[in-house]
């Protein structure tokens, strides 16, 4: 995630196919994965940032595999851009950087524009099931985390995840509350065709919502850049579309 690379192209890291990493990323070291395949991942995340430009070209462009030569230059075009996008600090590894700024990619499969962006201001929440398996970013949100909250792609406002006091999940950061399907509030995220937290649709009155807390903070909206292709994360990294130079800011 923190390189912003798709699982087929972290699999082009790994040796791996796409399949493997979504399982290795679910279910972490109980997918079996053989022993000179963790130790590379581990590798990978023990790199400092400043040797991370010359990990990512012998891992994509010299090491050998299936995918064309174009494809493997963009993949490490696009782990540069978001290396550089989070101003990283030299000496820093990889696996101790963190992302503190996301971007939140909601459709109009769900409520549209206008009801997307009164629901995070008024009532403080953005919807966000949990099942039928717990998304892989969800470990890395924390309280005080900004996200710009988009539809459709178009950048509504930026928020910042607030601890929710009621701790009901013990396995979520605190940044989420559950919402009773029969309540008020569980009404209005069912007419905008939000899920269950379980990730089945709200067909009856009982149920219950999964969201994350939000309260509404000052940020520009520029665009983010897409999520890139093959990338179907809800969520992902802040990265803005405007060019960054140096790759440690």
């Amino acid at each position: 995630m923190l390189l912003g690379l798709s699982q087929m192209e972290f699999g082009w890291l790994l040796g791996l196919g796409e399949r493997t990493v979504v399982r290795f990323e679910s279910e972490g070291e109980e997918t079996g994965l053989d022993w000179p395949v963790q130790r590379l991942a581990w590798l990978i995340g023990e790199t400092r940032v400043e040797e991370a430009e010359a990990m990512l070209r012998a891992l994509l462009l010299d090491a050998p595999g299936s995918a064309s030569p174009a494809d493997r230059q963009g993949a490490l075009a696009t782990a540069l851009t978001r290396l550089r996008s989070l101003a990283l600090a030299p000496g820093l590894r990889l696996k101790d950087a963190r992302v503190s700024r996301w971007v939140y990619w909601a459709t109009g499969a769900r409520a549209d524009a206008a009801e997307t962006l009164a629901l995070a201001v008024e009532e403080g929440v953005i919807c966000r099931p949990l099942g039928p398996s717990v998304p892989h970013y969800v470990a890395h949100l924390a309280p005080g985390d900004r996200v710009l909250l988009c539809h459709n792609a178009e950048a509504l406002g930026w928020f910042e995840f607030t601890k929710h006091d009621e701790r009901s999940l013990t396995n979520v950061p605190p940044i989420f509350r559950l919402v009773a399907s029969s309540s008020a509030l569980g009404r209005r995220l069912r007419a905008g065709n939000y899920r269950l937290m379980n990730g089945e649709p709200p067909t009856g009155k009982t149920g219950t919502l999964s969201c994350l807390t939000v309260r509404h903070v000052d940020g520009p909206l520029d665009p983010p850049a897409p999520r890139g292709r093959g990338i179907r994360d809800t969520m992902t990294p802040f990265q803005s579309a405007r060019p960054q130079r140096g790759l440690a800011g």
